[in-house]
């Protein structure tokens, strides 16, 4: 009831996922697998250029296990949400798609929505790969999940 109450003033907007992840993970080298805010914009930017969508018809969905820092991503509606694990994961699973960490929590959210987990990363992304995948599938570059 509570995400319904929380994507309701949004309806008719294309809801994006985007899962953050600004600290370590534990037991891993400094940052090596984070994907800093500003690459996680380019690669919003670039989706929705790939989808062809208006960025005042999109709502950003973002969840992060740390405070996003206003205008971090101009141009764009954001609704953010912060550390409750269980709501980010199920408000996630709501929207069209998760543009996300290579983690088990990113996927597990686009399973559950049955939408696509587009990997966020420090290289570029396989637009390609991505072009036809309209619900969740077994992503190549899902390789933290497992």
């Amino acid at each position: 009831e509570k995400i319904k109450q929380i994507i309701a003033p949004w309806k008719g907007r294309l809801l994006i996922g985007i899962h953050v992840r600004q600290e370590d993970f534990k037991g891993f080298r400094e940052g090596e697998f984070l994907v800093s805010l500003e690459r996680v914009q380019e690669i919003v930017n670039e989706y929705v250029q790939e989808k062809n969508i208006s960025p005042k018809n999109v709502l950003l969905v973002i969840t992060s296990d740390l405070e996003v820092p206003a205008g971090a991503f101009d141009g764009f509606s954001t609704y953010m949400s912060y550390g409750n694990t269980q709501m980010n994961l199920f408000l996630l699973s709501k929207c069209s798609v998760v543009l996300g960490t290579n983690t088990t929590f990113s996927n597990l959210a686009a399973w559950f929505g049955n939408i696509p987990h587009i990997v966020t990363t420090n290289e570029p992304i396989d637009w390609t790969y991505y072009r036809t995948h309209e619900e969740y599938f077994e992503n190549k570059y899902v390789t933290f999940a497992y």
